[in-house]
């Protein structure tokens, strides 16, 4: 999927989130200042090294327990790892199906009074029954993003939202996915890549498992602006289709916070930025980073 790498870097269509880095560098930096100067403090003398080890913690350090030299710890059960979550997820580490399936908006959770959940969990920790193949190999990851199983996912789990009311037949589709190392960084960099080689027709063939029959659509692929940037990255796409039983049209949205992957799908043209797209992803993300790390 490195066939577009020769594409001018003004062609992404990639939104990263570049304060997260930063930050991280200043306090790396701070905390690199202080120990230099608790050393020099050490080589002045005992009054100089009393002081500054009374000094408090930088702004915006990890509250850690105080415990006196002389106290000896009472329990030896192993600390969590550095930036581990309190569900368990650490840094890096893809999130369990169950973890995922947790962190799905629930139907108390819904921002949009005209939605509704549409049948319980499903599709979780595996491929479906189903395979997608794409006849150009660059085009393959929009094949399989559609099913859920681009990325090299370890884990995921997936929820339908109905509209009703006003929003009668419009629905909206929710995968989080998660990733070890940096498979999720990566699935968004091939999806950005194969952009805009995409946009010419290419033939998708979904043939239910262990089927002879076969069913082949064209699909082009288009960039989609302005998706709200809610995580580490974002990137968004939206899929023409040309098939026997009439054309349609849906939009993708990916948004990585950490190791995990949330993935919005809907169909139609309307933009991500305007509601109930954009309330939905917003809620999404909100309930899911705190559970599955950022």
């Amino acid at each position: 999927m490195r066939t577009n790498m020769s594409l001018p870097r003004t062609a992404s269509r990639l939104s990263r989130r570049a304060a997260v880095p930063v930050l991280g560098l200043v306090l790396v930096a701070g905390t690199a200042c202080t120990s230099s100067d608790d050393e020099a403090g050490s080589t002045a003398g005992n009054a100089a090294a009393a002081t500054e080890s009374a000094a408090p913690a930088p702004t915006g350090a990890d509250p850690l327990p105080k415990v006196e030299p002389s106290v000896k710890p009472k329990s030896t059960a192993k600390p969590p790892a550095p930036g581990a979550k309190p569900g368990g997820v650490q840094p890096g580490v893809p999130a369990t199906n169950a973890q995922l399936a947790a962190a799905l908006l629930g139907k108390s959770e819904l921002p949009a009074a005209d939605y509704q959940v549409d049948g319980a969990d499903r599709l979780m920790g595996g491929p479906p029954a189903a395979g997608l193949a794409a006849d150009r190999v660059e085009c393959a990851v929009f094949a399989q993003e559609s099913i859920h199983n681009a990325g090299a996912a370890e884990a995921w789990a997936h929820r339908e939202y109905a509209g009703k009311g006003a929003a009668q037949g419009a629905r909206m589709g929710i995968t989080l996915s998660g990733h070890r190392g940096e498979a999720g960084a990566k699935l968004l960099a091939d999806v950005d890549r194969a952009l805009a080689g995409c946009a010419v027709p290419f033939t998708v063939d979904p043939v239910a498992a262990g089927a002879a029959a076969s069913k082949p659509e064209k699909w082009s692929v288009a960039p989609v602006d302005n998706a709200p940037l809610l995580g580490d990255e974002t990137v968004a796409y939206r899929v023409a289709v040309q098939a026997a039983d009439g054309n349609r049209t849906f939009t993708v949205v990916l948004i990585r916070f950490g190791a995990t992957v949330a993935h919005f799908a809907y169909g139609g043209d309307g933009s991500p930025n305007h509601p109930p797209y954009a309330a939905f992803m917003a809620a999404q993300v909100q309930k899911a980073k705190p559970l599955l790390g950022s």
